[in-house]
């Protein structure tokens, strides 16, 4: 694809953006923008590789007289006494044709020259197919004068700005145009006019100055130079400044890229630098647990550790002491869904709402929730939370415990029988070997069951957790759909600002 195929494309995409989302920005910038599309294609479609150059200033800068000593004729007025620009006037260099194009940009004919004729005597032609223009002051108290300069700067391929050493802080001229202008220092130089007026001292100090003031303007890169209308000082340099730039124009495509990359950045001053996080706003904790209280998520789960600890006690329970006891079974309540229960889940999900439209544009944001949505979703509420008899019967998880009871048990038994046959031998520290082993079966085998009533009471902690984990998915997807359409919107503003952002 060539750069000016490239250059279409870009204009084609950023159009079809705004025929898409319009109304998602500011009226102003999309006027802007558009009318930054519709000279881009005029421009491209009228340039016959013509590269544009304008000289614009204030009223006595000396632009005219500069145009005169570029083009060598002297064909723009100067005027000693009041030295104003009204009408725009054109040098045109090479004989590819132009009128289209000026006619465009609103030269009158009778204000077009040509040097063609010329060039061979003055071995000028390393600026074919360049035309040169002198704009009307932009500080014109005549509206027309300043509204043509103003379109033509953003037009032209490089802007030309003649300062004095009087007036080159003007604020009519860094206010209303250079500020404007930034990421646009390709496209313009300075140039100071009178240095024959100056000491070299003051050149210097003045150019100095001069890059200050532009680099407050946001355009740091902006180079200046020095000449004299009057004696010619500079002029040569400044044609040489011309020609390696329409050496590197090609035409209006580097230009007219520039302004697409502005128009775009433009747009992306609309939106927001970054998305909200969608994901982690649909788990937010408050909706959630709003939804697992709804479904009675925590009492059940805690009935159902419950259940099980008393089971896992039993089980593990001392077998001289395992009388029985009595079970509090899991069971599930009705849930109730109603009225109450939908304000509720909206509340919390209107919240979770607001936190997102707070890191999007407003003419971006989620609209009101639709209460039907929230209805909707909270009907699915009752058939989440239900007992799973794994997580209420421990089984064989004891298993280990029995063991161990019986081993005890044996000990004490073996203890009982020596105690009775041998009682007055096998002395150990001077008690009977029996009795110490009956007695140590007892005490270990009342010990083994408190050790399990511990170890049960953390287990059902587990189970309590598996049984909401079990859940949490179906909760999730409640407390998303009662969340309603959140993605669409956030999704459809990342790729609008990603593809902003590749023009730009």
């Amino acid at each position: 694809m060539t750069p000016q195929q490239q250059l279409r494309s870009d204009i084609d995409s950023l159009e079809a953006l705004l025929d898409d989302h319009e109304a998602r920005f500011d009226p102003s910038t999309v006027g802007a923008v558009r009318e930054t599309l519709l000279d881009a294609r005029e421009r491209i479609d009228r340039s016959n590789g013509r590269v544009v150059i304008c000289l614009a200033g204030a009223t006595g800068s000396g632009k005219s007289s500069t145009f005169n000593a570029i083009t060598k004729l002297d064909f723009a007025a100067v005027d000693v006494r009041r030295p104003t620009t009204t009408q725009p006037s054109a040098c045109v260099w090479g004989d590819q044709p132009a009128n289209d194009l000026l006619d465009w940009l609103g030269v009158d004919p009778v204000r077009r020259a040509r040097r063609e004729s010329v060039l061979s005597e003055d071995q000028d032609d390393l600026l074919d197919n360049v035309i040169l223009l002198d704009l009307p002051d932009h500080d014109s108290r005549v509206i027309e004068h300043a509204r043509f300069a103003d379109r033509l700067v953003g037009l032209v391929d490089l802007v030309v700005w003649v300062v004095d050493p009087q007036k080159y802080a003007d604020d009519a001229l860094h206010t209303r145009y250079l500020r404007t202008l930034g990421g646009r220092d390709a496209h313009m130089i300075c140039v100071l006019n009178q240095i024959d007026r100056l000491t070299e001292e003051n050149i210097e100090r003045c150019k100095a100055d001069i890059k200050n003031i532009l680099a407050d303007d946001g355009l740091p890169d902006v180079e200046v130079y020095g000449i004299s209308a009057l004696t010619g000082e500079g002029i040569p340099e400044l044609r040489e400044i011309f020609n390696e730039h329409a050496a590197l124009a090609k035409g209006p495509n580097g230009r007219m890229r520039t302004e697409i990359r502005v128009a775009a950045r433009r747009l992306l001053g609309d939106l927001a630098a970054v998305e909200p996080d969608v994901e982690r706003a649909k788990e937010d904790p408050n909706l959630l647990n709003t939804v697992a209280s709804i479904a009675g998520a925590e009492r059940t789960s805690a009935a159902i550790e419950i259940e099980f600890v008393q089971r896992s006690i039993q089980a593990t329970k001392w077998p001289l002491n395992r009388a029985p006891s009595k079970i509090t079974r899991a069971q599930l309540k009705p849930t109730r869904v109603g009225t109450a229960e939908v304000t509720r889940i909206e509340a919390a999900s209107r919240q979770v709402r607001d936190e997102i439209n707070m890191g999007l544009p407003i003419k971006w944001q989620l609209p009101t929730q639709d209460r039907k949505v929230v209805q909707r979703a909270v009907e699915s509420i009752p058939n989440v939370v239900k007992i799973d008899p794994k997580f209420t019967d421990p089984k064989d998880k004891w298993s280990s415990y029995r063991a161990q009871h019986f081993a005890m048990l044996g000990v004490a038994g073996v203890g009982v029988i020596f105690a009775i046959v041998f009682a007055a031998i096998q002395l150990v520290w001077g008690i009977p070997l029996g009795i110490l082993l009956a007695a140590g079966g007892l005490v270990g085998g009342w010990m083994l069951g408190r050790k399990g009533a511990a170890e049960a009471e953390k287990e059902g902690a587990r189970v309590r957790a598996r049984a909401e984990e079990q859940w949490l998915p179906q909760l999730k997807d409640i407390a998303s759909e009662a969340l309603g359409d959140v993605d669409t919107l956030v999704d459809l503003h990342r790729r609008v600002r990603e593809q902003l952002s590749r023009l730009a």
